[in-house]
C-alpha cells in the first residue's frame, strides 16, 4: 500500500532567473539531431508497450542515452538507468544529481498506439507526433544540460530527472508505477513537466487559429501552473484540459 505523503511547501521563482546560462544552452539546439532521433524512433513497427517492438524501442532510448553521457564525459555523475514493468517495454530515468535530493522531473511518454485498433499490439504505430515528438524534445533538453558542466558536477540546486514513460496510453500505467515507487520512497519531488504532441500544430491551422503553445490546467499544480505561463513570452499560450491527471503537460 502506498501511504499519500504530506507535501512540503514549494516557492516557485516569481520571476525567470538564471537567463544567461538558459540562453547559452538554448543557442545549441539542434533540429537536426532531433529529426535523426524521431525518424529512428518511428522506425520501430509500432512502439506499443506490450509488444516486442515496444521493447526493443524502450532499449534504444537507453542505449541512446547512454551513448550521449559516455560522449559528454558525464558517465562518473550522470546515471540512465531501465525501470522494469511487468510488460515487455520499460520505461528509462535519467538523473543528475544536485546539491539536494529535491528533485525536478522533465518528463515525456515513449510509447505508441494505433488509434483505430488499440488493443492488438502488432498493428502498425510509428507515433511520431504522440509520444515520438515529446520524446525526442526532452532528449534534445537532456543533450543541452550535458553541456553544463555545473549542472553535470553536481552543482545544480536541484536534483533534476528525466523520464521516459512506458504504457501511457494504456492508462498512465508506466509513470503512475514509478511515482508510486518514489512516493513509498518518500522522494521529494518539486516539480514536474511533461511534453507530448510537441509541433503539433494541423489541428490549430486547420481550425483557422493560431499556432500556440497548451499548457494543461487541470489536475495541476497552480503554482507550478502559472509559473510556467511566466517562461512563454514569444509564442501564444492557450490553456487546455485534460479531464485526467497530468502533472503539467505542454503542447507546443
Amino acid at each position: 500500500m502506498v501511504v499519500a505523503q504530506q507535501p512540503f511547501p514549494i516557492r516557485y521563482p516569481e520571476h525567470c532567473v538564471r537567463q544567461e546560462q538558459v540562453q547559452r544552452l538554448v543557442g545549441n539546439l539542434s533540429k537536426i539531431y532531433m529529426r535523426h532521433n524521431l525518424v529512428k524512433l518511428t522506425s520501430f513497427h509500432t512502439r506499443h508497450y506490450d509488444s516486442d517492438h515496444g521493447r526493443q524501442s524502450s532499449r534504444w532510448v537507453l542505449e541512446k542515452l547512454n551513448d550521449m553521457i559516455k560522449e559528454a564525459g558525464a558517465n562518473g555523475t550522470v546515471t540512465a538507468e531501465a525501470f522494469v514493468h511487468p510488460w515487455p517495454q520499460s520505461s528509462t530515468i535519467v538523473k543528475i544529481p544536485g546539491l539536494t535530493k529535491n528533485t525536478v522531473i522533465i518528463s515525456a511518454h515513449q510509447d505508441s498506439m494505433n488509434k483505430y485498433i488499440d488493443t492488438v499490439s502488432e498493428i502498425a504505430a510509428p507515433g511520431a507526433d504522440s509520444g515520438g515528438s515529446g520524446t525526442v524534445t526532452i532528449m534534445e533538453v537532456f543533450r543541452l544540460l550535458l553541456n553544463d558542466k555545473d549542472v553535470v558536477n553536481g552543482l545544480a540546486q536541484n536534483t533534476v530527472e528525466f523520464h521516459w514513460y512506458s504504457a501511457e496510453l494504456a492508462g498512465l500505467l508506466g509513470s503512475r508505477a514509478i511515482i508510486r515507487s518514489y512516493a513509498k520512497n518518500g522522494r521529494e519531488i518539486k516539480a514536474l513537466i511533461h511534453q507530448d504532441k510537441v509541433g503539433s500544430i494541423q489541428g490549430t491551422l486547420d481550425a483557422k487559429k493560431n499556432e500556440s503553445i497548451g499548457v494543461i490546467t487541470d489536475f495541476t499544480d497552480l503554482g507550478l501552473t502559472n509559473f510556467i505561463k511566466k517562461l512563454i513570452d514569444t509564442v501564444p499560450l492557450s490553456q487546455a484540459y485534460h479531464n485526467f491527471a497530468s502533472s503539467l503537460t505542454l503542447h507546443l
